[in-house]
C-alpha cells in the first residue's frame, strides 16, 4: 500500500463524512468509514490509520507568506529550478546540509546533489528564518524578522539559503517519514541534515526522532 501523508484533521474529516453518510442511509458506521477512506484515496480505513501513524509533525511553512520583497527575490531565480527538479523533489526525500557538512556528503555514495534546488526549497528556509523563534544567549527569544529593515532581512536570507546544498537519497525504494532516521543512521553521516523534506513538505526531524524513540 502506498504511503499518504495524513493529518488528524484529515482523519476527522473522513469520520464526519462517514457519520453523515450513515444518517442518510442504512449503512453501518464501519462500512461507511471504509467507503469514505477509499474516496479519499486510501485502500481502506486501516490504511488510513497506518498512514496517520507514520505521518510526523511537519513545520507549518505552507501557512506562512513571505514578504513581497522576499518573494520577489525568489521569483527572479525560479527558472533556475526546472520543472523536472521540482517533480523529483515532490516525489522523494530531500536533505539540506550546510556547506561544511556537504564536503563529506559529496563523497558519500548514499546521496546525490540536486543542482539549483534552492529557489524552490529555499523559500521554506526563508520562512523559518523570518518567522521562527531564535534563542539568544541571554535566554530571551525573538523573531528572526526585522520589521524595520527589508534590506537586512534580504541579506540574512541570501546568506542563509546560500549556505546549504540539497541532496536526494540514492536508493530505488521510496522512504516513508518514519524510515528517514534509519536511512541516515545507515548512511554513516557525521551530522544530520539541517532540513529535510518529504514529498515537498518540510519535516521537523527533532520531533520525528523523538516520536520514533518513544
Amino acid at each position: 500500500m502506498n504511503y499518504i501523508y495524513t493529518t488528524p484533521t484529515a482523519v476527522n474529516t473522513i469520520k464526519k463524512a462517514a457519520k453523515r453518510a450513515c444518517k442518510d442511509s442504512d449503512l453501518k458506521l464501519h462500512a461507511s468509514l471504509e467507503i469514505e477512506a477509499k474516496k479519499a484515496g486510501y485502500a481502506d480505513f486501516h490504511h488510513l490509520n497506518l498512514c496517520l501513524k507514520d505521518s510526523p509533525v511537519i513545520e507549518p511553512t505552507s501557512l506562512m507568506n513571505l514578504p513581497k520583497e522576499v518573494a520577489g527575490w525568489f521569483d527572479q531565480y525560479k527558472e533556475l529550478c526546472s520543472a523536472e527538479t521540482i517533480k523529483e523533489i515532490n516525489r522523494s526525500v530531500v536533505f539540506a546540509f550546510d556547506q561544511k557538512d556537504s564536503e563529506y556528503i559529496d563523497e558519500n555514495p548514499c546521496f546525490k546533489e540536486i543542482p539549483n534546488a534552492w529557489p524552490y526549497l529555499g523559500q521554506d528556509i526563508a520562512k523559518l528564518s523570518l518567522f521562527g523563534i531564535i534563542d539568544l544567549d541571554n535566554g530571551e527569544e525573538t523573531r528572526g524578522i526585522d520589521d524595520y529593515s527589508i534590506e537586512e532581512n534580504l541579506e540574512e536570507i541570501r546568506s542563509e539559503v546560500d549556505s546549504y546544498h540539497f541532496y536526494l537519497p540514492v536508493q530505488s525504494e521510496q522512504l516513508t517519514p518514519m524510515q528517514i532516521t534509519s536511512f541516515l543512521d545507515k548512511s554513516d553521516v557525521l551530522f544530520w541534515p539541517h532540513y529535510c523534506w518529504h514529498h515537498g513538505r518540510l519535516l521537523d526531524l527533532l520531533s520525528l526522532s523523538k516520536e520514533i524513540e518513544s
